[in-house]
């Protein structure tokens, strides 16, 4: 198992905002349901985590360990 950790995430397409400055924490051994309305965002964050979208600002890692995506140089993020 593994966390996995979303920092101030806010992933844009186009000019429409998808996700706006998201924090999410899921620790290890945790189940997380995301649910909301069509539109919500529930599968640009799943796409997030995956990898198949890049936050336009924010961060996302797991276990604490590295930078798995951020926006701009990784290194301008805290560990």
């Amino acid at each position: 198992m593994a966390t996995i950790e979303l920092r101030e995430v806010t992933v844009r397409l186009g000019d429409t905002v998808v996700l706006d400055d998201i924090d999410l924490f899921v620790g290890d051994g945790e189940f997380v349901v995301i649910t909301g309305p069509s539109g919500s965002g529930k599968t640009t964050i799943l796409r997030t985590v995956a990898g198949f979208v890049k936050p336009d600002s924010g961060s996302v890692r797991f276990d604490g360990d590295g930078w798995m995506a951020c926006a701009g140089d990784c290194d301008d993020h805290d560990p």
